[in-house]
């Protein structure tokens, strides 16, 4: 009986390792895993576009492209440390 539980642990390595050489391989052809950003270079180009040389609030720019106030601020930090 011990045989068949030894056969499955096996499988389920086996199954495991071709999964993680699945993923490094996507990874090394650039295929980026998780939740899709929620503002796009256009977007944030826009946003910074209207703040710094248009002169409007972040209320304003944030109500007009659609995204919330909090999300602007995650990807300013994001982006800060990135440099």
């Amino acid at each position: 009986m011990w045989v068949f539980g030894a056969l499955a642990e096996y499988e389920k390595a086996l199954i495991k390792e071709r999964a993680d050489a699945g993923r490094l391989a996507a990874q090394e052809r650039g295929v980026r895993f998780g939740r899709p950003l929620a503002i796009d270079e256009e977007t944030w180009e826009r946003a910074e576009y209207l703040r710094l040389h248009k002169g409007r609030s972040l209320a304003s720019v944030c109500e007009e492209l659609g995204i919330n106030r909090r999300t602007y601020y995650r990807e300013l930090e994001r982006r800060k440390s990135r440099d």
